[in-house]
């Protein structure tokens, strides 16, 4: 019975060893597989760790360049608020001149209307004095005359002082 066990331990000892064999066979090809795929791996996980450095530094420039851009924007905003607020007085400032210009032709227009009433009025006062001032003129000459005519025949009668002084008088109110 024992040498039975005994030849039985042995015979499992012997296929044992065997498929240790070709375990530890089996192991090293799959070790010299695996090293040769633990590279690959390797350099790959290196290459995306650099990769993703890379795109952090990145993200962190397009993030300093958007901070930038941003703080542009706001100021640039502002300034053109700025500006329109600024040509928005300007427009009304010019809209009350044009206004105040339009108020003042408007007015203008009106003293140019009463203007030229009153300077019809006075061209045809002016008409009619000149029309009275001829018609005086006349009258005053035809006075004259009549007074040089009576002092013709007063002097031939002996009156001259008295008409004589007469004539000057009326030369002096009329003229």
């Amino acid at each position: 019975g024992s040498s039975a066990f005994a030849t039985q331990a042995s015979q499992e000892t012997a296929s044992l060893r065997q498929r240790l064999a070709s375990l530890k066979e089996s192991h090293a090809e799959l070790l010299g597989r695996c090293g040769l795929e633990a590279e690959r791996w390797k350099a790959q996980t290196l290459h995306l760790q650099a990769l993703c450095a890379s795109a952090e530094a990145s993200t962190n420039g397009l993030q300093q360049d958007l901070v930038a851009a941003t703080e542009h924007l706001r100021r640039t905003r502002s300034e053109y608020a700025d500006k329109v607020q600024h040509l928005q007085a300007t427009v009304e400032a010019a809209g009350r001149e044009t206004q105040a210009a339009a108020e003042l032709a408007r007015r203008g227009r009106e003293k140019e209307s009463e203007l030229a009433s009153r300077v019809e009025v006075l061209a045809q006062n002016l008409q009619e004095e000149r029309r009275r001032g001829g018609s005086l003129r006349a009258e005053i000459a035809a006075a004259l005359e009549a007074g040089r005519r009576a002092k013709g025949k007063v002097t031939s009668r002996g009156a001259t002082a008295r008409t004589g002084s007469a004539g000057p008088r009326r030369r002096g109110r009329g003229g």
